[in-house]
């Protein structure tokens, strides 16, 4: 099934779960950041992740949050971050959480 399938798919689950007849705001909002997720190549498994759901290192949660916390000024400055370490950290959940982040805040 490719992930444009699978995003049609996670947006009826969306709307039937919210019971609603008609596109609501609540809906129409998580439809777009549906579409926003899949066009910035967001893995579906990560599309309703946050970093609450993380049980890695709490360090890399902090650093995170400390990030996050200052998106903006952090673009504004050209500065990035660059995750490296053994497989099941958490470098992917936190790039992807940061990258929700970015989308959210536009």
């Amino acid at each position: 099934m490719s992930v444009a399938d699978k995003k049609e798919i996670v947006k009826a689950t969306v709307k039937k779960e919210h019971c609603c007849e008609a596109s609501c705001v609540r809906c129409a909002k998580i439809h777009k950041l549906i579409d926003e997720m899949f066009e910035a190549n967001i893995p579906v498994g990560y599309w309703f992740l946050t970093m609450k759901d993380f049980k890695g290192a709490p360090k890399l949660k902090e650093i995170y949050e400390e990030y996050v916390g200052s998106l903006r000024a952090k673009y504004m400055e050209g500065k990035s971050m660059c995750f490296a370490g053994n497989q099941g950290t958490g470098k992917t959940m936190s790039s992807i959480c940061i990258l929700k982040e970015a989308i959210k805040k536009g």
